[in-house]
């Protein structure tokens, strides 16, 4: 196999980032950005729903000692966090219960991951425009599948090691 036909890392990641930079709302299908606002929708109910489980009260104790500026905020939690906080919060939420949605292809679930990030970044900056959020939560989850879809292994047969850190952060 040549070299010039492998693309190497640090290709991919600015392939990866021009590819978000330059992507807009206008690029977006009708039905990707309904699509889109659907999964919002549920993961923001998935979140809400994962908010209040012990798991997520030892987290939101474990991050609240972080200190940071006073950011974003944690669905169900009324103090302002950094904007890492908030998201690292936010996504554990979304995995509590494991009703986000999946791709089933790639094996993940890619909107719990994109809509905490571009949920703390969008509140953080401020101003945001609704359509700016979705083309971002849309570009997240696309390289989430992208990315799950190209790596191997077996990571989708085990359990979730999330839960189990949770559980250890209790104690």
């Amino acid at each position: 196999m040549s070299t010039a036909s492998v693309i190497q890392p640090q290709e991919s990641a600015e392939l990866f980032a021009a590819h978000a930079a330059g992507l807009r709302f206008e690029h977006l299908p009708p039905p990707v950005v309904e699509r889109t606002k659907m999964c919002i929708l549920d993961t923001i109910a998935v979140m809400i729903a994962g908010s209040g489980t012990a798991d997520v009260a030892a987290l939101h104790r474990i991050v609240s000692r972080w200190g940071g500026s006073p950011e974003s905020t944690a669905i169900s939690y009324p103090e302002r966090l950094p904007a890492y906080s908030a998201v690292l919060l936010n996504g554990a939420m979304g995995h509590q219960f494991d009703f986000d949605d999946t791709h089933d292809t790639a094996v993940c679930h890619p909107t719990n991951a994109a809509l905490s990030c571009a949920l703390a970044a969008a509140e953080s900056v401020g101003g945001v425009p609704g359509r700016e959020l979705i083309t971002a939560v849309a570009c997240g989850v696309d390289l989430t599948a992208r990315l799950a879809g190209a790596s191997t292994g077996r990571r989708h047969l085990r359990r979730d090691p999330g839960r189990r850190q949770g559980a250890r952060a209790r104690r």
